[in-house]
């Protein structure tokens, strides 16, 4: 009776294994509607604190299996959702979709609101400023040729001044993310791992905040037609630790 009581109980555990299992595939396919419901009401209420100067309506809702997420499609008041065709061809939307994932919805995955109320304009000419100042700063501690500094920084209009001027005491939305470019063929790995060390010191006494900082090492490539810069190290590293990561793409040329 005992043996037949454990094989009645491993059947019913299989059971509800197969159960969840084919149920969570349901579910990343299909998505659910409680899920679907809560991401709505998530997504209404994030709109209403985060940009509580206008006043937009849901015109859309749905669960899109390709990015695993649920879409909320919103417009501004009195709007209706609408498509177009640019010059370019391109469809385009007066829609600004916000879109949750996780079992219930509860994940914030993307918000095309944020993306719309960035100063596109302010930011890029700020991020020209610090790719200028950094550049400066680093060339004559790298001691090799810096192809390119790019800063990839984010503000909200309205934040700040319209004629403010980057310095390394800035406050963007979120640390910046910085990528430098070398052009020294002659660096082996080993002098870029002793120098990753060395850039990520000479940014912190700057006062520098950045989310991740990558490092690129370039050869060009003249014995084609058309001259190339070939990849030869990809590293980075984040500001508030001290891992660095590097990837080789030379082996091809050594």
């Amino acid at each position: 009776m005992k043996r037949t009581k454990n094989i009645r109980w491993r059947y019913v555990v299989l059971a509800l294994l197969l159960i969840v299992a084919i149920a969570s595939v349901a579910n990343g396919l299909n998505g659910n509607p409680l899920s679907l419901r809560l991401a709505e009401q998530r997504a209404v209420k994030h709109v209403e604190a985060t940009y509580p100067e206008t006043a937009y309506d849901v015109v859309g809702r749905s669960y899109e299996p390709k990015v695993g997420a649920y879409l909320i499609e919103f417009v501004e008041h009195g709007d209706v959702k609408k498509m177009t065709v640019n010059e370019e061809g391109i469809e385009e939307t007066n829609t600004y979709t916000i879109a949750y994932d996780g079992l219930f919805g509860t994940r914030l995955r993307f918000d095309d609101l944020y993306i719309a109320h960035l100063d596109e304009p302010l930011q890029d000419r700020l991020s020209e400023e610090a790719s200028s100042y950094l550049k400066e700063q680093l060339q004559p501690i790298v001691g090799s040729p810096i192809e390119d500094v790019i800063v990839t920084l984010e503000v909200t209009e309205g934040t700040v001044p319209p004629t403010t001027t980057w310095s390394p005491s800035f406050i963007a939305n979120e640390p910046m993310d910085l990528s430098i470019a070398l052009n020294d063929e002659d660096w082996s790995k080993e002098q870029l791992e002793e120098q990753l060390p060395v850039i990520q010191r000479a940014l912190r006494e700057q006062g520098i905040s950045y989310e991740t900082c990558h490092v690129t090492i370039y050869r060009w490539m003249t014995d084609t037609e058309e001259p190339f810069p070939y990849l030869l190290y990809s590293a980075s590293f984040h500001d508030r630790t001290n891992v660095f990561s590097i990837e080789s793409f030379n082996e091809a040329l050594e």
